[in-house]
């Protein structure tokens, strides 16, 4: 039986376990990725808030998703935001729900996809509920199409501490062949400052380009990548490369 190593939080690679195992994968879950809220203080709320007001809200993460709707009830309940700009399906369910008067404008499946979207170049100006780790890519193509962008970094993410030695119990004990998927650049990043000693003819996949590219920058010239950016979508990917290497 091949395995795959899934590397989100363990809440989450608990969540898609199935849709790999269904594939007949035996799962591992060895998270890279620990998403740690910043205080509200440092994350120069106030002076956003100041900024801000009455302009839409770029939102392209489920977490930033969760802090930003708390914000919505302290900090930002008289600034109600013209609409939602969404990257991520998980994100504008939890919009629906938290805060249902404000239009979701559109709903992208990936940064790039929302870049070619005609609605967000007249957009004069939005708010960003971010990591500190944000893409730049978007907010360049942003910026590059007369985009106020107003960062607020509400998010860090960092390496789990007990995934140092979970990743290496892992690599020696998970039966061959193996996968390695990736969620974001940052796991990417976190993953190879363990450097792990990974076995011959492992496969790496990624959820999209910008994770992609990141595998790239560290030398994995082959990385499997779907055609959308789901976990099902990475899971049947992953299968299908599977397939090529029997």
């Amino acid at each position: 039986m091949p395995s795959i190593i899934l590397t989100r939080s363990p809440e989450d690679n608990a969540r898609i376990a199935p849709l790999f195992e269904s594939r007949g994968f035996e799962v591992y879950s060895a998270p890279m990725i620990e998403l740690r809220p910043i205080p509200k203080d440092a994350c120069g709320v106030r002076q956003v808030r100041r900024l801000a007001g009455g302009e839409p809200v770029l939102l392209t993460s489920a977490y930033a998703t969760e802090l930003w709707l708390d914000l919505r009830e302290t900090d930002f309940h008289e600034h109600a935001p013209a609409g939602y700009y969404v990257v991520g399906e998980t994100s504008a369910e939890l919009l629906r729900e938290g805060d249902p008067d404000a239009p979701i404008i559109t709903v992208a499946g990936s940064g790039e996809e929302l870049l070619r979207d005609e609605r967000i170049a007249a957009v004069e100006r939005i708010l960003y509920p971010c990591s500190t780790e944000r893409r730049d890519t978007l907010v360049e193509g942003l910026r590059a199409r007369g985009v106020e962008v107003i960062d607020l970094p509400l998010y860090s993410p960092a390496l789990p501490f007990e995934s140092r030695a979970l990743l290496p119990q892992i690599l020696t004990s998970a039966p061959g062949p193996l996968v390695i998927a990736f969620f974001s650049p940052s796991a990417v990043h976190h993953f190879f400052i363990l450097s792990p000693n990974i076995p011959g003819n492992t496969i790496f996949a990624a959820i999209g380009a910008t994770t992609a590219a990141a595998l790239r920058e560290r030398g994995i010239e082959h990385v499997v990548q779907p055609d959308h950016p789901s976990a099902e979508a990475l899971a049947e990917a992953a299968r299908e490369a599977m397939r090529d290497e029997r």
